[in-house]
């Protein structure tokens, strides 16, 4: 596998990634990192590790829902295969 290296900006700052992932996937990551301490930013929030905290706290609840989401219906996939 092919080490990509991709400049990203998070909340002003720039942040040189290394990954095995496609450039534009680190980009769209990045952004969507961005939005999400974008909003807590609005929100009222000044503190950068408040908001770098909070954000991540919102991305691993996705992440946790989108597991479970993907369980269920792997589950049901396979039910429907015995059936």
């Amino acid at each position: 596998m092919e080490n990509n290296t991709v400049t990203v900006q998070i909340l002003g700052r720039d942040y040189r990634l290394k990954s095995n992932n496609e450039p534009e996937q680190m980009q769209r990551a990045a952004a969507y990192v961005d939005r999400k301490m974008r909003e807590l930013s609005a929100a009222g929030l000044t503190s950068r590790e408040a908001v770098s905290v909070l954000a991540a706290l919102q991305l691993a609840d996705e992440l946790l829902i989108a597991q479970s989401e993907n369980t269920r219906l792997r589950r049901k996939l396979d039910e429907m295969s015995h059936d």
